[in-house]
């Protein structure tokens, strides 16, 4: 898309980005001071700072602080980053913008194997599917529907209008990840009643409640 310019306009090659990291983190194309600008939370005016620099963001997952930065336009999807600790890069270029992968998992399981430390398999815990099919149906915050739906003993995802289905692995009766991702839910009960889900990425934290369409009454 060529009308985007350096937004987006930029042609390249997985090698050619990994050699751009590394040698920007090698301290091979800006100066010490501004590096260390780059790599530096941004201070807000009101006192507060966000996980961005110049041109770099960042994330803590599990620990790890990993910087990079992502992007997309219709029809393509990137991500580069790199773990300053190990000094490992992942980059992916997609030439679809409809791939349903976690490009944020999908890094860090790079770089995990570039560190070759890869990722473990997160252990499902044994839930009743009584109290998983509680958790079925559908949950909306700011216009965007989320359905819950139970099959075949697990429970999956998806957003409204997208067939996609993503299984969730139960960390516990009311908290689940999902699978091949770094997101997480973590539902609301009252009671036996379920109020809604939090989502949550990563180490971040929790956002508002996803609250619990109630089914219509049924008709006398």
């Amino acid at each position: 898309m060529t009308t985007r310019y350096s937004a987006g306009g930029l042609v390249s090659t997985v090698e050619d980005l990994a050699l751009w990291t590394r040698a920007l983190h090698q301290g091979r194309v800006v100066k010490p001071e501004s590096l260390g600008r780059m790599l530096s939370p941004v201070r807000l005016v009101d006192g507060g700072t966000a996980e961005y620099g110049y041109g770099l963001s960042f994330r803590t997952i599990e620990g790890d602080r990993l910087v990079g930065h992502g992007g997309a336009l219709p029809g393509f999807r990137c991500q580069v980053e790199t773990d300053p600790k190990t000094g490992c890069v992942a980059v992916i270029l997609a030439n679809t913008s409809a791939n349903p992968v976690d490009f944020g998992y999908f890094c860090r399981s790079l770089l995990a194997l570039g560190a070759r430390e890869p990722l473990p398999d997160l252990q499902p815990v044994a839930v009743d599917p009584a109290r998983l099919k509680r958790l079925c149906g559908l949950y909306t915050l700011d216009g965007v529907t989320r359905e819950i739906v139970f099959e075949n003993g697990r429970l999956f995802s998806h957003r409204a209008g997208h067939p996609t289905l993503h299984l969730m692995i139960p960390e516990s009766d009311t908290e689940f990840c999902m699978e091949d991702s770094d997101d997480h839910s973590r539902f609301e009960l009252a009671g036996d009643r379920v109020l809604g889900l939090h989502k949550r990425y990563g180490d971040g934290p929790e956002g508002r409640l996803c609250q619990r369409q109630e089914p219509p009454p049924k008709a006398p």
